[in-house]
């Protein structure tokens, strides 16, 4: 495990964490248009995902894309490539893992033109979209009762698709997270999309999280800083150790150190 911490320097809007949106596999968004990816980027560095009739579902303020851009290169500079399919995850929940999961998304499609495809695997906790959490999506597709391409969820925004989870009772999430059908279908995205973010249940939420997170090439950790137990994160980490960790990120974090200081400090 690298010994690497990242401050997202955070304070999340008020909004809800509404999810991310839907691709064809070929990694190409129909529903874009050229004006919508114009306004999705905000003058001082904002970033802002729309639905596919235009209405807002996630602003990734400056604060925040500006520490994830930090992340990455910190990354590239240690010749480290952002995996193919990267798992989210948390100790427990209500650390902000699909907020910093879209704001990455949005980072890598904005900055970098990568095709990104967000997969909502907490059935626990889906995520929401404009107008509530979709009630068909990954759960139907691993069920063979929908076609992987009518599962996905059609954003405004250029290169970024969602995958809902869809609708799972606590019975089925271990069976359907320890499914063939599942790691098939996260397979045939990795070959669609240059990044597959895996938005996970946080670890102490539910049985079926390690297992989940299995699925990811590597992980992040998210630590809502000054709330989550130091005991909580320390027990979390160790039962992900079998799984590659790029490090943590400290979700809502502020700091007094200016930040001309703070890109010069290792482990930040």
């Amino acid at each position: 495990m690298r010994n690497r911490i990242v401050s997202d320097g955070s304070e999340q809007p008020s909004w809800p964490n509404n999810g991310p949106a839907a691709v064809p596999a070929n990694g190409t968004n129909n529903a874009s248009s050229n004006s919508l990816r114009n306004i999705a980027r905000g003058p001082d560095g904002e970033l802002t995902l729309f639905d596919e009739a235009g209405e807002l579902v996630h602003i990734a303020p400056p604060a925040v894309t500006e520490s994830l851009r930090y992340m990455l290169a910190r990354l590239r500079l240690d010749e480290i490539e952002l995996p193919s399919r990267l798992g989210l995850t948390s100790a427990i929940s209500g650390e902000g893992v699909t907020y910093v999961t879209r704001s990455l998304a949005l980072v890598l499609t904005n900055d970098a033109a990568r095709n990104v495809c967000i997969v909502d695997l907490n059935w626990a906790d889906p995520a929401d979209w404009t107008g509530g959490a979709p009630e068909a999506g990954l759960a139907e597709v691993i069920r063979d009762s929908l076609p992987l391409e009518r599962a996905f969820v059609t954003t405004g925004n250029l290169g970024l698709s969602f995958l809902p989870a869809g609708t799972a009772s606590i019975a089925e999430r271990p069976v359907l997270a320890n499914s063939p059908e599942l790691g098939q279908i996260l397979a045939e995205l990795s070959h669609s999309y240059h990044h597959v973010l895996l938005d996970l249940p946080a670890v102490h939420a539910t049985s079926e999280a390690l297992t989940l997170a299995e699925h990811s090439n590597a992980l992040a950790f998210i630590v809502n800083q000054g709330v989550t137990p130091e005991g909580q994160v320390k027990s979390a980490l160790d039962q992900l150790s079998g799984v590659d960790n790029l490090g943590i990120i400290l979700n809502r974090s502020t700091s007094k150190i200016p930040g001309f200081v703070r890109r010069r400090m290792a482990g930040i």
